[in-house]
């Protein structure tokens, strides 16, 4: 979904170029040129690699871990590596020593979208999919560092995304609680909401489940399969947001209970509060300059 999504989105920003593609699941490569994603399909990964001027892995994450060293080790001198994959840490360490080798031959890049779907498989892509929201990105070090930023940021760009730079431990430490959070709370609120009923209420649920609850559960459609070791890989971080959403969710009941909605109600405040300042954290500072007669240009 993320690489059909990616060329999609290419070939409507950038017009005409040549796009071949490789999915060892056939239909799915099928499907992907169908949508008019992909020009060609490969017969190998290797061929795609072989004769690519850009080169994204968008597989699962044990899949670009195995492909990083294989791809930069195949690429065509001048080339330039981008992946899509939930972490930084393990990517860097895959792609080191074979970096090194090829010093100054191909340019590498680690990606990560923030953007996505409950859905898989190219019959889920989508253009727009990318349309502001924030792309991370870490060049690893390599001769031709400040080429491969400027590459990267281009190509996150014609996307219609945002680049963000971001270092590796930073990223996946904070994508703990922006990403792995939101997926393990929607799973819970769903198994919450069952558990939480009588067998004989439950055929009554879907009567009285509206937009909030599709809402906050959405992403619990997500295939585990895309999460297995995105999960595995980042445990500990994870693990410390679960803490953090267990201690938060014990206050709440507690002061449910003994009938404190004082507490309650500032909870509330405060949540509003930073979620403003999560998804618009410029949005005060920018209001405040542009009041003092000052122009901030980004």
């Amino acid at each position: 979904m993320i690489g059909t999504s990616f060329a999609l989105a290419l070939r409507s920003a950038a017009g005409r170029m040549q796009i071949v593609g490789f999915d060892s699941n056939r239909s799915h490569a099928r499907t992907a040129r169908r949508r008019g994603a992909v020009d060609e399909v490969a017969a190998s990964v290797d061929s795609a690699i072989a004769g690519a001027d850009i080169i994204v892995l968008a597989t699962p994450l044990p899949e670009i871990i195995r492909l990083l060293p294989r791809a930069i080790a195949r690429a065509k001198s001048g080339s330039f590596i981008i992946d899509v994959g939930p972490l930084f840490g393990p990517f860097v360490k895959a792609a080191r020593a074979s970096l090194a080798r090829r010093a100054g031959e191909v340019q590498l890049v680690l990606g990560h979208p923030l953007a996505g779907r409950e859905f898989e498989g190219p019959a889920a892509a989508e253009s727009s999919l990318f349309e502001n929201r924030p792309f991370a990105l870490f060049a690893p070090p390599q001769r031709w560092r400040a080429k491969a930023w400027k590459t990267a940021e281009q190509l996150v760009r014609l996307l219609g995304a945002t680049p963000v730079r971001i270092d590796p431990s930073e990223h996946d430490r904070l994508i703990a609680s922006t990403s792995a959070l939101p997926q393990l709370a929607s799973v819970a609120v769903a198994l919450a909401a069952q558990r939480s009923t009588s067998r004989r209420s439950r055929q009554s649920i879907p009567k009285l489940a509206g937009s909030g609850f599709d809402s906050v559960t959405r992403l619990a459609n997500s295939p585990f399969s895309i999460w297995s070791a995105a999960l595995s890989a980042n445990a500990a971080n994870v693990a410390r947001t679960l803490a953090a959403l267990e201690a938060v969710a014990r206050d709440l009941r507690s002061a449910l209970q003994s009938g404190n909605l004082a507490k309650i109600e500032a909870d509330f405040r405060a949540a509003a509060a930073a979620r403003r300042r999560i998804l618009r954290p410029g949005a005060r500072s920018a209001a405040t300059r542009k009041s003092s007669g000052h122009v901030h240009r980004r």
